[in-house]
């Protein structure tokens, strides 16, 4: 008992150090996140990435994948060396967003949800994850929309509905996001971009 009441207790302060550092920590924009739409060229090559390894996936070819497998987690669809390129190629739009010159720190995905999955509201690392973006590249043709909940810096709580090529800038260290409704629907997929400012 003694042992679980220590680990809830590092659980709890790892918590209130988020949420401190949430607090205090800069603001970089007037609300903390907006949408816009990536260019074309990304929208394309993510695309094509995940309907292939979908289509591999249908068929059982695992060596073209790389994937969780349970009933309720997303997989995902690695490749790194295209997501290096991606994650440099949006630095640009990411700093007129921010105003503040940006360094990439990492971009992960594809992610992709599964019928009846969600994502439980949090904050994102402060150490490196302080302007960041969803790129949602797309999702099931008869699926429900599965909104994204994020508080904004005025502690308004937004329900976002993004489609295929739709990128979303968030200051996701500084404001609790997540999917808490379940997903209706076949599949849902994007990729993950984060960046850090250079004198972070």
């Amino acid at each position: 008992v003694a042992q679980l009441g220590a680990a809830s207790d590092v659980k709890y302060q790892a918590y209130m150090l988020t949420v401190y550092s949430a607090l205090t920590g800069k603001n970089f924009t007037e609300y903390g996140w907006g949408v816009t739409r990536a260019p074309q060229a990304v929208i394309d090559k993510l695309k094509k990435r995940l309907h292939d390894g979908m289509e591999a996936r249908n068929k059982n070819v695992e060596s073209a994948i790389k994937c969780v497998e349970t009933d309720s987690l997303p997989f995902f669809f690695h490749d790194d060396n295209m997501n290096a390129e991606i994650v440099r190629e949006l630095l640009p739009l990411h700093e007129a967003w921010s105003g503040v010159d940006l360094v990439p720190n990492n971009a992960y995905g594809l992610r992709v949800y599964r019928n009846e999955t969600n994502l439980n509201m949090h904050l994102d690392k402060t150490e490196s994850h302080i302007i960041s973006s969803i790129l949602h590249v797309d999702h099931g043709g008869n699926d429900e929309p599965w909104p994204l909940v994020i508080e904004d810096l005025h502690g308004n709580t937004n329900e976002v509905f993004l489609e295929s090529g739709d990128m979303l800038f968030y200051e996701s260290s500084k404001l609790f996001h997540g999917r808490p409704k379940k997903m209706n629907g076949e599949f849902y997929s994007s990729l993950f971009l984060h960046y850090y400012p250079k004198d972070w």
